[in-house]
């Protein structure tokens, strides 16, 4: 039986549409075969260790409330090996971003939802300036169809497909980002972003309605 691998619409998912899918957020997977049998990965982000300065409520936004680490990438590493070892997944890594990468450099038309969310979100602007300088050119609040292209994530796409999804968390983009945050005034460290680990689980399973619902362990959403 051979593996479908479908990563390449998350991979391009998180230049497309970055306000709900981006590499710097969680994933998580259900994966099932011809035979019934359904796995699940939590790509659940790694803590911060350190919570020095921190007292009563944490910051909804700004460096502050980023506590935790992006899972995104893990979790797209385990279900490409989940394919490749279990589902006879023949494409190689590298192959995975290359929708992604090419949409980064060559651009695409935002959406209404990507514009409605930047819209939503202008009143933060001050609270989130490197976000808004990376994504309303001139200041600008860009329009629906409006193409954006993104030379530089395509560049860490491009190095993470080289090196593997792990360069993620223990190689040059993980130092890259270590330092971006730290700068920034996150807790985050090198270290917690080497702990970052997508979690394979059996899933939750109950009869409904003559089917079968099945959902990820807690902590997740959905079903």
């Amino acid at each position: 039986m051979q593996s479908r691998q479908r990563l390449p619409p998350l991979a391009a998912l998180c230049v497309t549409y970055p306000h709900f899918c981006g590499v710097g957020g969680d994933a998580f997977f259900i994966i099932a075969d011809a035979c019934g049998d359904v796995k699940t990965v939590s790509g659940i982000g790694q803590a911060a260790v350190g919570i020095d300065g921190y007292q009563g409520t944490i910051a909804t936004r700004g460096p502050r409330s980023a506590l935790t680490t992006a899972a995104t990438l893990d979790a797209m590493g385990e279900a490409f090996t989940i394919g490749r070892e279990q589902l006879h997944g023949t494409q190689p890594w590298s192959a995975l971003p290359a929708p992604a990468i090419g949409l980064a450099y060559n651009g695409y038309p935002i959406s209404d939802s990507e514009h409605f969310c930047l819209r939503f979100r202008q009143p933060q602007a001050a609270e989130m300036p490197a976000l808004f300088e990376a994504m309303c050119p001139d200041g600008q609040l860009p329009e629906p169809g409006w193409v954006r292209r993104q030379p530089q994530l395509a560049r860490t796409l491009e190095r993470l497909a080289a090196n593997g999804w792990r360069d993620m968390y223990e190689g040059e983009v993980a130092m890259a980002l270590a330092r971006g945050v730290d700068k920034a005034g996150s807790p985050l460290t090198l270290s917690d972003l080497a702990a970052t680990r997508a979690r394979r689980e059996p899933p939750l399973c109950m009869s409904y309605r003559g089917g079968t619902l099945v959902a990820h362990q807690p902590p997740t959403q959905g079903a």
